[in-house]
């Protein structure tokens, strides 16, 4: 259990399950970290809306687990009103609207990077 680790070589190892909409097992799971560590990571790019489950299954030896779980915005777009990730030619046209003071940028917060 000591993985030569340096300052994480502890005694204790649990392994990370993940899943969506339901709880996840050993054996069903969307993602899983079993390495032999006392930390675990798991990435689900563009993970589903809803309840997600995780499981901190203990290997060996004894001790509290800590969850955390990070979530990052995709990038927006300069000018997408909608926030669908692309700009159409309505919205451009609404931005030029804006830039000659023909229209309020409350329309339309993507066109408005800096407040």
């Amino acid at each position: 259990m000591f993985s030569g680790l340096g300052q994480f070589a502890v005694g204790n190892d649990f392994d990370l399950y993940v899943q969506a909409g339901s709880p996840p097992t050993t054996t069903s799971f969307i993602c899983r970290d079993a390495n032999n560590t006392p930390l675990g990571f798991c990435e689900i790019p563009n993970p589903a809306p809803g309840t997600w489950h995780v499981l901190a299954a203990r290997v060996g030896g004894a001790g509290s687990v800590q969850v955390t779980a990070t979530t990052f915005s995709a990038p927006t777009c300069a000018g997408d009103c909608n926030g669908n990730g692309t700009v159409t030619i309505d919205e451009l046209v609404r931005g030029v609207r804006i830039a000659l003071a023909h229209g309020d940028t409350a329309n339309c917060t993507g066109l408005d990077r800096n407040g």
